[in-house]
């Protein structure tokens, strides 16, 4: 089983450096109002899935947030800021590897609690 359509991981593998200098970012606006909504800030985890080259996750950092960026394309998460836990498992995409539940996120590489998930 594929994780993604070939032609978009290719795409995106090829292009990484240019759809991060190219996307423009989130008005700061809509950073805010998820901030005040979800009480984003120190001390709190985010898992930033299909993070990409980090559009999000930069904000995030800056809110001071934990954040574990999940991307499935390695030439995506190369462009991610080395402050976020980028990690990666082929099982994730097919729903085994990432497990989250009320009591934390679960994954090979730690345990994780008082999380938000957030997905585009």
């Amino acid at each position: 089983m594929r994780r993604l359509h070939p032609a978009a991981e290719q795409g995106f593998a090829r292009a990484a450096g240019e759809y991060r200098r190219g996307r423009p970012g989130y008005p700061p606006v809509a950073i805010a109002y998820l901030a005040e909504r979800l009480g984003l800030g120190p001390g709190r985890t985010v898992v930033d899935l299909a993070a990409g080259t980090g559009a999000l996750t930069r904000p995030l950092l800056e809110l001071g947030c934990e954040v574990i960026a999940v991307e499935p394309v390695a030439e995506m998460r190369a462009e991610l800021p080395a402050e976020a836990r980028a990690f990666i498992e082929d099982k994730l995409w097919a729903g085994a590897a990432l497990i989250v539940s009320d009591q934390g996120i679960s994954h090979e590489t730690g345990k994780f609690t008082d999380f938000i998930v957030l997905s585009r």
